[in-house]
């Protein structure tokens, strides 16, 4: 807020959420037709297409995302 107590929207800061998904690929192409998301340059895929880490673009906003790897480690976050 500014000193008038109105909010501007550039005061908003982003964040950038890293999600780990049962289907990163099918989440990519949801974010790409519900949002309009472009996928960056930075893509790696395992050997067998799994997605190791994807960056998506929504407006100035990132998105990244892989696939769930449960054999490396756990993938869900604990309860609070």
């Amino acid at each position: 807020m500014n000193q008038t107590g109105i909010f501007k929207m550039t005061e908003i800061q982003p964040i950038t959420p890293y999600l780990c998904c049962k289907n990163a690929a099918e989440a990519v192409e949801f974010y790409v037709n519900a949002f309009g998301a472009e996928e960056t340059d930075i893509r790696i895929e395992t050997p067998d297409g799994q997605i190791g880490h994807v960056e998506l673009a929504i407006g100035k906003g990132r998105i990244m995302l892989s696939d769930e790897f449960p054999e490396k480690w756990e993938p869900s976050a604990p309860r609070p």
